[in-house]
């Protein structure tokens, strides 16, 4: 019986440790936050099914990319989160387990996020100077305008950052309906840390590749997101 009970708490602890650490979110830091002259965040997977950018940061992070940029730019500060959404990578599915609303990215209402992990990933964004944010989308928004894949869409602020970045990635791509292209941020209906974060004049770029439902190769994603953060990585 006293056996039992005790396989009955492991079981019960691996369970609760399991559910807490899938809902914590795990992050890199690089550079001297107190002595930086510019604070940078880079964040993907918001939404687990959106693979490309999770794939592709953790990947440079695991290759010191970001360690390298440290020692040639000691004036940075970057916070790297390659998945905000653990759960919903590991499950494939675009929300999270159930808190105030799947859906992390539109749990961030006017007086502020929402839940225990919309919560977390605002203090993790709030001291940044800039946060870039990589999303993926179904279609080309050239193609099918319904579709906000393969957009750039910063923040008043970072128009002029969006532009460069625009024009770099744009220089891989041959087919002029699969190119990027600007979109202007919409934020009167959505709840969406972006949105958020424009309401509190700080500056934000959303990056949306195009890849969901097989639309394009992971390796062409994947490869767009690096032009675009080694982009921002030089002229920043």
């Amino acid at each position: 019986m006293k056996d039992s009970l005790l396989y009955i708490i492991l079981i019960v602890g691996i369970f609760w440790w399991i559910h807490w650490r899938l809902n914590k979110i795990t992050y890199y830091d690089y550079g001297n936050k107190d002595k930086a002259t510019k604070k940078i965040c880079i964040l993907t997977g918001v939404h687990g099914d959106e693979i490309a950018g999770p794939r592709t940061v953790q990947k440079m992070v695991d290759e010191g990319y970001f360690h390298k940029i440290e020692k040639m730019r000691p004036e940075l500060f970057i916070r790297v989160i390659p998945c905000v959404n653990r759960y919903g990578y590991i499950y494939h599915k675009r929300g999270q387990k159930k808190e105030k609303n799947e859906d992390i990215n539109r749990n961030f209402g006017e007086d502020g996020p929402i839940d225990e992990i919309s919560n977390e990933l605002f203090g993790l964004v709030r001291e940044m100077d800039l946060v870039i944010d990589f999303h993926e989308g179904y279609d080309f928004h050239k193609m099918n305008p319904d579709s906000i894949g393969s957009t750039i869409t910063p923040s008043n602020q970072t128009k002029g950052i969006g532009y460069i970045l625009l024009k770099r990635v744009n220089e891989k791509i041959e087919e002029e309906g699969k190119k990027f292209t600007i979109r202007i941020h919409n934020c009167y209906k959505y709840n969406t840390l972006g949105c958020y974060l424009e309401r509190l004049n700080k500056d934000y770029i959303l990056v949306e590749t195009t890849g969901k439902k097989e639309k394009q190769d992971l390796h062409i994603r994947m490869n767009q997101i690096r032009i675009i953060i080694n982009t921002l990585m030089s002229i920043i």
